[in-house]
């Protein structure tokens, strides 16, 4: 089975596809018997459009800080389960709960028309609709049995195919008919459902014009409770949990120093994942340094969080510190972010360094206990080092020049002696000195070497 040679011997595998196909009564009645021999009739699946793609930046990513989980401690001598109260309340009573859902039904044009639909329940709504008005005392809920009504419709038009199945040219099949009016919620009383999207009424929005935009939405917490560690994250976004969010062009986060008032720059727009969740990128540090020369981080980086709907109520301020839990410890309180770096380390341009570690951009400086250090000579030094070494050469120089002439000088007086061959050439040349000299003396009375320049000393005549 494993083995390659094999393959030659095997079939090609046909592409079609065998289905089996129940038996057909003429009168469209249901029978009991099954024929399930081949049936390869091809059936062509359309593409429901009634879901939304999902964006990649919708997805968790994998490198994204746990939430913290908050301890619970369990006591079970004092846990007491309380006794939920299910007395009519605010004069609502078992009459006036029926009759309110029955209207609401019976205005429902998704309801009228997921009536017909085989295999959809309604009286399970309704007792859920005339259960919530009990419980809470209000009609808020009641639009939730028409969405529980709203997706089984859906459910059983899109896997039944004789509902996908247009009866007539003019005439849409009753998938279409019921997505059309399967507006969520009904447009919550607040909007006209237009082929199954809801146009909403000034002031609100939403999918299903829920969403009151004169009041500003929830802001509860931030992902990893606000502390952004550049250790496991690029910190190039944070994440708000609360609600409701809208996913329009209007929707906005709005960042702000802790140290000022101005608002941040923000590049990216926000992305809203649900209605309890956005993702706000954090601003750039845009502030630029020098290459060559480190300078310590006397400040992080910290923000005040507040996100709005319509791009001018916001929620409340939440405080966000970009940290690097590798050289420091921060805290947050309220909108207060204190942070204590540790001694063996540097903060610089975003990076740790510990103590003894070189500069990225300049290896001349070094960290050491939190301060840079320039470990190599400075430029006045080198200037100094190469005049000193100038002086030194020309001293040198000038020595060397100085015993070369002496050098020569000599050499050159031993070049101008007579040369003596012997002996006797010695004696020959000192016999002929003193008669040359004595001759001189007899001549002039004085003594002269020769044709040397000394002058001699005259005889005396005794």
């Amino acid at each position: 089975m494993f083995n390659t040679d094999n393959l030659g011997m095997l079939n090609a595998w046909s592409h079609k596809y065998t289905t089996c196909k129940c038996n057909q009564v003429g009168t469209g009645g249901v029978t009991n018997e099954i024929d399930c021999s081949p049936y390869n009739e091809p059936v062509t699946c359309n593409e429901d459009e009634g879901f939304r793609k999902v964006h990649k930046k919708r997805c968790i990513s994998p490198v994204r800080k746990k939430r913290s989980i908050p301890t619970i401690i369990y006591h079970p001598e004092n846990h007491r389960r309380i006794k939920r109260d299910v007395s009519w309340k605010n004069g609502w009573t078992n009459e006036s709960a029926m009759d309110y859902c029955d209207k609401l039904f019976n205005s429902s044009n998704l309801v009228n028309l997921c009536k017909e639909v085989p295999g959809v329940d309604a009286s399970s709504p309704m007792a859920s609709c005339v259960s919530d008005i009990r419980l809470s005392g209000t009609s808020n809920f009641s639009l939730a049995a028409i969405n529980s009504i709203r997706s089984q419709c859906l459910r059983e038009a899109r896997m039944n195919v004789t509902l996908r199945q247009e009866t007539s040219p003019d005439k849409p099949s009753v998938l279409e008919m019921v997505k059309a009016v399967a507006c969520p919620a009904e447009c919550s009383d607040r909007g006209v459902c237009v082929n199954g999207i809801c146009d909403c009424n000034d002031g609100y929005s939403g999918p299903d014009c829920s969403v009151d935009l004169t009041q500003p939405p929830l802001a509860d917490s931030l992902e990893a409770n606000g502390y952004c560690d550049r250790k496991d994250d690029s910190c190039e976004e944070i994440a708000v949990f609360g609600g409701p969010f809208v996913e329009s062009d209007k929707f906005k986060c709005r960042l702000m120093p802790l140290e000022s008032n101005a608002e941040a720059e923000i590049t990216n727009a926000p992305v809203v994942e649900s209605i309890g969740e956005v993702t706000c990128p954090l601003p750039v540090n845009s502030q630029k340094r020098s290459t060559t020369v480190p300078v310590v981080d006397a400040t992080v980086q910290s923000y005040r969080v507040a996100v709005s709907n319509d791009g001018e109520i916001f929620s409340r301020h939440l405080t966000v510190v970009v940290m690097h839990s590798d050289c420091m410890n921060c805290t947050i309180d309220g909108e207060t972010a204190t942070c204590r770096m540790f001694d063996d380390y540097c903060y610089t341009e975003e990076r740790c360094y510990r103590t003894g570690e070189r500069y990225i951009n300049n290896d001349d400086y070094q960290c050491t206990k939190g301060q840079w250090q320039l470990t190599k000579s400075t430029p006045d030094d080198n200037v100094a080092a190469i005049v000193g070494g100038v002086l030194g050469t020309a001293v040198m120089i000038s020595i060397v020049i100085i015993i070369l002439i002496v050098i020569y000088r000599n050499s050159c007086k031993r070049s101008t002696a007579p040369a003596v061959q012997n002996d006797q050439d010695y004696e020959h040349i000192y016999d002929s000195t003193i008669n040359d000299t004595l001759n001189t003396r007899d001549q002039t009375g004085y003594y002269n070497m020769g044709n040397t320049n000394t002058t001699g000393t005259r005889k005396q005549d005794s």
